[in-house]
């Protein structure tokens, strides 16, 4: 998909502390998709991207709005090396928790 490709050339701008540059390619990248169904895969490149620039209480939003919606995939995020700054915070450990 193009719109999770664009979100990681804002993350390489975000490490490359060109957040304005970052910022906008997310504002145009979120604009260009309108399948729903894309939502939740951008919703977590987002995240990251957001985590990069330094807004963690964003980053975790979209992470929740993106396992809220697949949640098949709290396993995957809890590995993921893009949040391993977040896996001391307990809103990403609830986050990430297994349903009971």
């Amino acid at each position: 998909m193009v719109g999770d490709r664009h979100l990681l050339i804002a993350a390489v701008l975000s490490r490359s502390g060109l957040a304005d540059s970052a910022r906008a390619v997310v504002r145009r990248t979120r604009d260009a998709v309108t399948n729903p169904d894309a939502q939740a895969t951008l919703d977590y490149d987002e995240a990251y991207v957001r985590l990069l620039l330094g807004e963690r209480d964003l980053a975790l939003q979209l992470l929740g709005r993106c396992l809220r919606s697949r949640p098949e995939s709290r396993a995957y995020a809890a590995q993921s090396p893009w949040f391993r700054s977040l896996h001391d915070d307990p809103r990403f450990q609830a986050l990430v928790r297994p349903a009971s």
